[in-house]
């Protein structure tokens, strides 16, 4: 059994962590300064005019300053910006001089410590949901940037540990934090003013920041204006996804250059198109080969037809097949050119009888849809630039099939 005596070794008594040391001070009102990061000031002198007359009841400031040494007679404020204040207006507008000197805690802080604790210790102050944001996003960033200044503070996710530090919800805490990341200037600023809500303020944040724009100098700043205009987007652009499928089902378009007659190897070239002469015995004897624009057959280059649509407008040069044949040299027999003329007189009378079925057709719906799409921009309703050009793309993408349709 084990003696009382070792039980009381100093060796195994674990001491304490020691606490931060902290310093309590009676300092003149004219020795404190603001912290220069203070931004939950207030919002009319009635604010610190009541707080005076409270301080005025009670004899005294109640609660200590948090403060920290500046220089070497000056203290910079950390919690209690506006006690200090109202004790100045005592002193100064009402000549009560027992308010001239403030009880203080000084603490012992780094520049970001300081920081942090100034948003942290302002969480119970009459704040507007900018300020909030504001705050969350500042300690946010001295979290991430500095985390060797808040070793405590380091497990769990940015979102749960700024809920528990200021005591508010999780989902309270991403929607400022999406707001600060992701709503443009012009957004913040209307946000600051008091302008859009916060509700408002999340819906704006989540569309770009050029959208956010037009629909600010259209005056649209309320949550239900906003969440109707992505609602309608967002059925355009499902509406433009499903007529884009629609032509890469229907249709085959070649992803070539914009002048197909430069792709067509002209006669004399160093590998002239050879004709394919059928063997004799044969019972079927191959077609003559036709060749092709010179680029593989792919998707349609959405990138290439929205530059050239853009900068210089979109033109195709329709090409025969005779031409093409004779622009390399080639003779067409005149059974082959009978028999592709039958061809074509056939095709367009069925397209006649079928109108509704051709890619013309189907061509002219899509513009008279872009015509639509402009005028309705032309008349100040709001049209999200991604759906006209979308919307360009596809009568763009039919233009160019129907030009090349000869060539099949």
């Amino acid at each position: 059994m084990a003696k009382i005596d070792k039980m009381f070794l100093k060796d195994e008594v674990k001491k304490a962590a020691p606490h931060p040391k902290r310093e309590t001070k009676w300092i003149h009102y004219t020795k404190l300064v603001d912290h220069q990061a203070q931004y939950c000031n207030e919002k009319s002198r009635l604010e610190i005019e009541s707080l005076a007359d409270l301080i005025d009841a009670d004899k005294g400031v109640t609660q200590n300053l948090l403060v920290r040494k500046a220089d070497t007679d000056e203290y910079e404020i950390i919690a209690g910006h506006k006690r200090r204040r109202a004790c100045k207006l005592l002193v100064e507008e009402r000549g009560k001089k027992q308010y001239e000197f403030l009880p203080c805690t000084i603490e012992h802080l780094t520049d970001v410590q300081a920081e942090f604790q100034l948003y942290s210790s302002n969480r119970f102050h009459d704040k507007d949901d900018y300020e909030k944001m504001h705050e969350l996003e500042r300690m946010k960033y001295l979290l991430e940037a500095h985390p060797e200044e808040f070793p405590h503070l380091q497990t769990g996710r940015m979102v749960e540990r700024l809920a528990k530090q200021m005591n508010l919800k999780r989902t309270t805490v991403g929607e400022y934090l999406t707001i600060a990341k992701n709503l443009g200037k012009k957004g913040k600023e209307e946000f600051q003013s008091g302008n859009i809500k916060k509700s408002a303020a999340v819906e704006l944040a989540a569309l770009p920041e050029k959208e956010q724009e037009e629909l600010l100098a259209q005056g649209v700043t309320s949550h239900k204006e906003i969440k109707a205009y992505k609602e309608e987007k967002r059925e355009q652009e499902e509406k433009n996804k499903e007529a884009e499928a629609q032509i890469i089902g229907q249709y085959k378009v070649v992803n070539t250059d914009m002048d197909i007659e430069e792709d067509v190897p002209e006669s004399g070239t160093q590998n002239p198109v050879k004709e394919n002469v059928p063997k004799s015995g044969t019972q079927n004897p191959a077609e003559e080969d036709v060749p092709k624009s010179g680029t593989q057959e792919n998707a349609l280059n959405c990138a290439e037809i929205n530059s050239v649509l853009e900068k210089s407008g979109y033109t195709v040069k329709k090409v025969s097949l005779e031409n093409m044949k004779s622009s390399q040299g080639l003779k067409i027999p005149e059974a082959e050119q009978k028999e592709k003329l039958e061809t074509i007189e056939a095709e367009e009378l069925e397209a006649d009888k079928k109108e509704q079925y051709t890619p013309k057709f189907f061509m002219e719906e899509q513009k008279k849809k872009l015509d639509e799409m402009l005028c309705d921009k032309e008349n100040g309703r709001i049209i999200p630039e991604k759906a006209l050009a979308r919307q360009k793309l596809i009568v763009c993408a039919m233009e160019f099939y129907i030009s090349r349709m000869v060539l099949e």
